[in-house]
This record gives C-alpha cells, sequence and structure tokens, in this order.
C-alpha cells in the first residue's frame, strides 16, 4: 500500500510540472492526535516532508504532500485496560486550495482527502486479568491504514506557508470488540517554504 500510495503522487507531481510554473518545498507540523471517544486523552505528534503546489485553473491550486507522520492516543484515569500507544506513518494528503490574492500573497480554503499508512510504533496495556502491563506488538490490534477527510485554511507570504488543518479518519482504528476507541482525529499546525520552480 504504501509503495502504491508514492507512485500515484510521484506521477501526479511529475505529469503536472512538466511544462509549468509550480512551487516544491518542504512543511512540518504540530499535531494534536487523539481517538472520538471519551476514552482517550491526546497526544502532542508531528509531520514532516515535501509539499508541491501547482494553479490548476484560476484560483484553484492542487497542493499534495509526502510526509513522514507521529500520532497516538492513551487511555483516560478511568478507561480499563489503561494503554497508552503511538505510530509512525507514512500520510499523503491530496489538497486543493481555493487561493485569494496573488502570487506574493494569499489566503487559502483548504480541502481534499488524506491516506495514512502506519509503518512502526509502540504500545502498551494493562492485563486486566494478571495486572501487569505487556507489550505486544501494535499492529496486531491496531490498523495500519486510514483514509478520510481533511479540512483547513493556509497562508503564504512570498516563499512562507502558515496553515492550520483538522483530519478525520474513517476507518475505526483499533480491533476492540467494544469499539470504545473510535476512530482518530488530527489538529495540525503548519509552516513550510515553497521555492519557485519551473519554466
Amino acid at each position: 500500500m504504501k509503495k502504491a500510495i508514492i507512485i500515484i503522487l510521484l506521477t501526479v507531481l511529475t505529469f503536472g510540472s512538466a511544462h509549468s510554473q509550480y512551487r516544491l518545498g518542504f512543511r512540518g507540523s504540530f499535531n494534536i492526535s487523539s481517538l472520538s471517544t471519551g476514552s482517550s486523552k491526546s497526544r502532542a505528534g508531528f509531520s514532516a516532508g515535501a509539499m508541491y503546489s501547482k494553479e490548476i485553473a484560476d484560483h484553484w491550486y492542487f497542493q499534495p504532500a509526502l510526509l513522514y507522520n507521529l500520532e497516538g492516543s492513551k487511555s483516560v484515569s478511568r478507561f480499563k485496560p489503561a494503554y497508552s500507544a503511538y505510530t509512525y506513518n507514512l500520510e499523503v494528503p491530496l489538497i486543493m486550495s481555493r487561493r485569494m490574492g496573488d502570487e506574493d500573497i494569499s489566503f487559502g480554503l483548504d480541502f481534499g482527502p488524506f491516506f495514512k499508512y502506519g509503518l512502526h510504533g509502540g504500545y502498551w496495556v494493562d492485563d486486566l486479568t494478571t495486572g501487569e502491563r505487556t507489550r505486544p506488538n501494535i499492529f496486531d490490534h491496531k490498523k495500519r491504514f486510514d483514509v478520510g477527510p481533511q479540512v483547513g485554511f493556509s497562508v503564504i507570504v512570498y516563499s512562507l506557508y502558515i496553515g492550520y488543518s483538522f483530519q478525520f479518519g474513517m476507518i475505526r482504528a483499533w480491533d476492540d470488540a467494544s469499539n470504545r476507541r473510535g476512530n482518530y482525529y488530527n489538529s495540525c499546525m503548519t509552516f513550510g517554504y515553497l521555492f519557485q520552480m519551473g519554466n
């Protein structure tokens, strides 16, 4: 799955940038992630990688990215069994941006799907029978793949990119018979720098 995501993104970037101006740069985000239930606390994380921006119609820009992402969650004090989990992921947001302004300064309303694939991570959980804390393989219990909508806004000031976005995963994250852990969501504050490329 992660190879397919990379191939799709590289094909889009190569096709879109062949004979026209575009911007290519790097971005990093400070993320707060949690689950869509009252049984979990938020955890801080990050995203970092490359982003692309190209005008495809008047005031409409395609702005995908290829990111390395950290997200996680942990149980609130009353939730049993207590647990703590985090994963490092390959993330691809495919964002459309409706931008207002000019080439130097613009404001954008951003939306589109994101795709996420778990690469590695860590997990501990308390055993309710023995009371011992165990550390199973996280992907024996948590799904690797997630997809969902992302919405937000951004400002580009010359080459500096600043944005905020919210993601909601549509795939229930954990193989949990009680379904008490819910779906992942992330709030992301992003900073980046874009270089002018192309003809």
